[in-house]
């Protein structure tokens, strides 16, 4: 989030300059920086995956910010996700129709089954890094109602891999040759 509360897409907290992304005003970042709002419009119709990062000072602020922009777009097809549980119960509690998923990597390997079932009445899928993507947790999971969704995937044949075991979501860099691989897999 800018430091006028504008929801934008940047993956890092930094900046190339070494400034904090929550530091910057939106009309000062780098050219081209785009808002979550310019996403939701650009991809409107696809699934859209809003990671929310925890990394900035006020997570309520930019939970609020985000739901905002979110239940403005009146978009069907977005999923809510962090690493943090706060930011994921916040946006269920601000856009409860906005469907949500909690992000876990192998440093939370421990937790990469319970925490998704712990939070299942909040979430509707496990994001998984695809480390810890096994047939047996996609089971568990898929048996108390969640999807899980591998990142970031960005070897084809894992996708097939991945697919054909019934992972419903993928998060890659790589879309088109990704998605090329995984559409017989589809059918």
């Amino acid at each position: 989030m800018s430091a006028d509360g504008t929801p934008v897409l940047w993956h890092d907290p930094l900046l190339a300059d070494g400034r904090y992304v929550y530091r910057v005003r939106r009309g000062d970042l780098p050219p081209g920086t785009a808002t979550l709002e310019d996403a939701l419009d650009l991809l409107a119709g696809k699934v859209i995956n809003v990671e929310l990062k925890a990394d900035v000072p006020s997570r309520r602020a930019l939970a609020r910010a985000a739901a905002a922009a979110v239940l403005r777009a009146r978009r069907s097809h977005v999923v809510f996700s962090s690493f943090d549980p706060f930011l994921v119960l916040a946006c269920a509690a601000l856009a409860p129709k906005v469907s949500r998923g909690i992000l876990l990597g192998r440093r939370m390997e421990r937790a990469s089954t319970a925490l998704p079932l712990a939070m299942r009445t909040l979430v509707v899928a496990a994001h998984l890094e695809d480390a810890l993507v096994t047939p047996e947790r996609v089971a568990r999971l898929s048996r108390v109602g969640l999807r899980t969704c591998a990142w970031t995937v960005n070897d084809e044949a894992r996708a097939v891999a991945l697919a054909a075991s019934g992972v419903p979501w993928l998060i890659t860099d790589r879309p088109g040759p990704i998605v090329a691989a995984i559409t017989p897999c589809r059918r």
